[in-house]
């Protein structure tokens, strides 16, 4: 096993899960055979996941980060689930321990109206009616790495964006999409190493009409990539943290430090922090940092502290109720982190590597093919 060749093929996958072996090869530097056998070891080893990141935001949805504060008795765990499991909006639930709160939600709504709405039904019409508690509401603006989507939320889009005529498409500022379309990113996001030509064959589509359905939910940014989440790593907690700014100009003057701790590299196969997005309530970030070893979580506070104008807090990840991160290894060099780094500090993280080819592959029956 070579650890650094492996690291190169996990970086190849997580920004293109569904490369060619000759491109892995070239880029780990072997052969596309050798290639082939490493993916399918790490995949093995590791219970890697095939999955789609979809651009939800150019389907017209914005992202929410919902807190609450029990302020006297705490909902069990299978009372919280029961309540949330069939509101298909929310995409994550999970149980906080040793922070300022209790439960955090990352929710998916078409405006402010709509996420006041998706609480106020929380509030009203489940198990957390009976209990007292605060709630905060945040926008999420998302910039390293991103959180897997549910099934049930993905299918529950299809009369909200499936392109109905030209009348439509005008009267609508997001993106719409054809029924192929939408069928294809579908089945992607329950497994994005699906055949695209047997999805063809699933739908009566005409030969390559998914693969071109594919191609098109790129182009128009709707799908960034097929990637991949790690299912079995040796993870002793994930842990939340809440950047609140005190003082913006200090922080602008001084968030480098915050940046490049987002983009540092890890010797575990997977980014630091499985998630990393701006709030707005409070104007801060929030983070989720993948604790492997103890030291860690005081490593990445020690670091972070040294930005100006800033508090942080942190809480640990006990439970998770609904969905799941997503770790993987995202090159550093395609972040949001890298670009500021180097247009505000003149901090260049390293050149961007070309992890697609021109060439279409048509038909491919697993993520990656030996022949190729």
């Amino acid at each position: 096993m070579n650890e650094e060749q492996d690291q190169k093929i996990l970086t190849v996958l997580s920004m293109n899960g569904r490369a060619p072996a000759k491109l892995i090869g070239k880029l780990a530097g072997i052969s596309p055979q050798k290639a082939y056998r490493s993916v399918k070891a790490l995949e093995k080893r590791l219970n890697i996941r095939y999955l789609a990141e979809i651009n939800i935001e150019n389907l017209g949805y914005l992202k929410f980060i919902v807190l609450i504060k029990f302020l006297k008795d705490i909902p069990q765990t299978i009372e919280i689930k029961k309540a949330f499991e069939s509101k298909i909006n929310i995409q994550y639930a999970t149980i906080l321990r040793g922070g300022d709160y209790d439960l955090l939600l990352y929710v998916l709504a078409e405006n402010i109206t709509d996420i006041s709405y998706i609480c106020s039904d929380l509030r009203r019409n489940t198990v957390l009616a009976t209990y007292s508690a605060e709630w905060y509401i945040s926008l999420f603006y998302e910039h390293y790495n991103f959180m897997p989507l549910r099934n049930e939320f993905v299918d529950s889009l299809k009369e909200k964006v499936i392109k109905k005529g030209k009348k439509a498409l005008r009267s609508n500022k997001e993106k719409q999409i054809l029924q192929r379309e939408f069928t294809t990113l579908r089945e992607l996001n329950i497994n994005g190493s699906s055949d695209l030509l047997d999805i063809d064959k699933k739908y009566g589509f005409d030969g390559g009409r998914s693969q071109y359905a594919y191609y098109k939910l790129i182009e128009n940014g709707i799908l960034n990539r097929i990637t991949i989440s790690i299912q079995n790593l040796p993870i002793r907690y994930t842990v939340a943290l809440f950047i609140t700014v005190t003082d913006q100009k200090e922080y602008y003057e001084s968030r480098d430090v915050v940046l490049k701790e987002i983009i540092t590299d890890r010797k575990y196969g997977v980014n630091k922090y499985a998630l990393a997005g701006d709030t707005m309530t409070p104007f801060g970030a929030l983070l989720f940092l993948s604790v492997f070893e103890e030291q860690d979580l005081d490593d990445a506070l020690t670091i972070i502290s040294k930005a100006r104008g800033i508090r942080v807090k942190s809480a640990i990840i006990s439970n998770t109720i609904i969905g799941t991160l997503c770790y993987r290894r995202f090159d550093p060099a395609y972040s949001e982190q890298a670009h500021f780094l180097q247009k505000d500090f003149g901090i260049r993280s390293g050149s961007k590597i070309e992890y697609t080819e021109r060439k279409r592959y048509y038909g491919v029956k697993t993520t990656i093919d030996s022949s190729n």
